[in-house]
């Protein structure tokens, strides 16, 4: 039986208790009525069909049916128009919407903007390009929005933008725990608790932690499952609610092993492989391991005021990510064309020869630290008909990350490889404004114009690598201009947006 049949036939066992289901839904309905999806998707709360745009809306009632969301993958796969260009690691791959992302593992920003309760969270360059894991993590609702949003949705968003809400603390005593145990030793288990404190305080606990020791693809060379992961998601919230006021406070912290690069190598028939070869799909000729590794500090505080004539929002969201990439650049081993070389006719006597001198220690390393802090305030209101909106927010990334490329040795290079550094700051800050108008029950006229100045500035360094037991001690810098470059760049652009929508029903 193929491993992929033994997963297909699998037997997971799966153990829950929910104390309650939190609402996601703000609309009366009775049993012949179907329960209306409030959204925020254009910064103001809002009916979904009352969005003048091409949205989607995943509630919490449609996650929890899903299992919950596991990765980036599992939230996006069924939403029309919306692609992830999947590298097998989470953390290289990126969310594209209406063909607007970038190339698989480039150093690109996609086209998509990524929000998190409102807050822009996208940008570095290991995991800049998708959700984590805790995001996804006791979620309430999803917001997709497909076409151009630079108007409201701001940097990167010209193919669309994606608002991941998490689930808020409530004054109802209710939680769910969710333990999960499977095949190649998975055990998991998520607890969350919502507590009511008083008429004004509520608080919400959330807990993650599971670990996957084995999976499908192995490298016998190392002993080590690139599929192998772990997890650990904590969150707290404190919320506040007086009148025309609401305050929440989030922390979080999350420790994640995601699943490594995969890729298999088929090669040719050739001189030196008279029959080719090609390494096995599941039991990998890799001698250097395959690990995505992530850690991650978030820190938000939203309010909302309730001024009577107009309401104001505001965000404060500092985020601190660091992330790894680890894989081998070659994918192969002496391992495997030994193997090779003992049946006969795979390998040539001069292929034999190049087989012996290859060097099979090509190991890539990729770190970031990324620092993120996002604030934002917003007034919306409604006068004489017309729905308003009107705001500004500044985005600061310092992101500071670096490159190994790891190699043996050798008479004529007698060094263990490069490693590049960089440094860069970006710095943004909008103004924005927005207006619409039911000119109808069924039309509606909107409009929505940005002004936003970026300011960048970015500088890298190569080193060649002379101490092999620690890459960062003892470099010797690289004295070549095209592998050190330093750039600045300030720019202003105005973006802006009208839409005219029919609605064929009420």
């Amino acid at each position: 039986m193929t491993r992929l049949n033994e997963f297909r036939t699998a037997s997971i066992v799966a153990l829950a208790c929910a104390l309650s289901a939190p609402a996601f839904a703000a609309a009366e309905r009775d049993d012949n009525q179907v329960e209306e999806l409030l959204v925020t998707a254009r910064k103001r709360e809002e009916r979904l069909r009352d969005i003048p745009v091409a949205a989607t809306a995943i509630g919490a009632e449609e996650i929890r049916a899903q299992g919950g969301l596991a990765n980036a993958q599992a939230l996006l796969s069924n939403s029309p128009g919306v692609n992830f260009a999947n590298t097998s690691n989470s953390l290289t791959s990126d969310v594209s919407v209406r063909g607007s992302g970038t190339s698989r593992a480039t150093n690109a920003e996609a086209g998509v903007g990524l929000f998190r309760n409102g807050a822009y969270i996208a940008g570095g360059n290991v995991a800049g390009r998708t959700f984590s894991g805790i995001d996804l993590f006791d979620v309430q609702r999803v917001e997709i929005l497909r076409g151009v949003q630079g108007g409201l949705g701001g940097r990167n968003a010209v193919g669309g933008s994606i608002n991941v809400i998490t689930q808020r603390p409530t004054h109802e005593f209710e939680g769910y725990a969710f333990a999960t145990l499977a095949m190649h030793n998975k055990r998991e288990i998520e607890l969350v608790a919502n507590l009511p404190i008083d008429e004004h305080w509520a608080a919400r606990i959330s807990l993650d932690l599971g670990t996957q020791t084995k999976g499908f693809y192995y490298f016998p060379a190392i002993d080590h499952y690139a599929d192998a992961t772990r997890r650990e998601f904590m969150r707290g919230q404190l919320n506040y609610n007086n009148g025309p006021f609401t305050a929440n406070i989030m922390i979080e912290r999350a420790n994640e092993r995601v699943p490594g690069l995969i890729y298999q190598v088929v090669s040719f028939p050739s001189a030196n492989f008279p029959l080719g070869y090609a390494t096995d799909k599941y039991n990998m000729a890799w001698n250097s391991p395959s690990a995505g590794k992530q850690r991650l500090s978030n820190l938000e505080f939203t309010t909302s005021t309730d001024l009577g004539w107009a309401t104001l929002s505001t965000i404060v969201n500092l985020r601190d990510r660091r992330g790894e990439n680890q894989y081998d650049r070659d994918a192969l081993s002496p391992q495997f064309f030994a193997g090779l070389s003992a049946i006969p006719g795979r390998v040539s006597t001069a292929g034999a020869a190049a087989v012996r001198v290859a060097d099979y220690a090509q190991g890539g390393d990729q770190v970031d630290h990324a620092r993120i802090s996002f604030y934002d305030a917003h007034l919306s209101g409604e006068m004489n008909g017309f729905d308003w909106l009107t705001g500004g927010e500044w985005y600061l990334l310092n992101d500071t990350p670096s490159n190994i490329l790891g190699k043996s040795p050798t008479a004529a290079s007698n060094t263990f490889g490069t490693i590049s550094r960089s440094k860069l700051r970006f710095s943004s800050y909008a103004v924005y404004a927005s207006l619409g108008k039911d000119l109808t029950q069924k039309l509606n006229l909107s409009g929505d114009i940005r002004f936003t100045q970026d300011n960048a500035d970015f500088l890298l360094r190569q080193y060649t690598m002379v101490n092999g037991t620690n890459p960062y001690v003892g470099n010797v810098p690289v004295t070549t201009a095209a592998l050190n470059p330093t750039a600045s760049r300030s720019q202003g652009n105005v973006s802006y947006t009208g839409t005219l929508a029919y609605k064929p029903s009420d």
